[in-house]
């Protein structure tokens, strides 16, 4: 199966297609958009990134990466920041890892398997 993101519902969905061609099925069904599915390394579920948690003080949208089981299963909310937590991947040993965009003057990335914060000239 190759899963993608479309907006052909409206708005952005995670399609799943299977490799040799068929018909796309509409794995997330939800309002909000969800995007950047990337495959566990045991081909069974799918993390990415949904916009569907809203801000109770402000009402804005914010990004966190979920995980979905792909044959059958809710999708399961797996970060919870104040920030945009994106791009999910799964590194070589099997761990979930994402970027998570901190507003402000530098852009850095977060590994939650080595928290400390890297200032973007530093060399770690």
């Amino acid at each position: 199966m190759i899963a993608f993101t479309s907006w052909r519902d409206g708005n952005k969905e995670i399609y799943l297609v299977p490799a040799e061609g068929g018909d796309a099925i509409n794995l997330t069904q939800n309002p909000a958009d969800d995007e950047s599915p990337a495959w566990s390394p045991d081909g069974r579920s799918l993390a990415f990134v949904s916009w569907r948690d809203t801000d109770p003080k402000t009402g804005n949208r914010n990004a966190e990466i979920y995980q979905m089981p792909v044959a059958e299963g809710a999708p399961k909310r797996l970060t919870n920041n104040p920030w945009p937590d994106l791009n999910p991947a799964w590194d070589t040993v099997g761990r979930l890892v994402w970027a998570a965009y901190d507003p402000g003057p530098s852009f850095e990335t977060y590994d939650p398997y080595y928290p400390r914060r890297l200032s973007p000239l530093s060399d770690g």
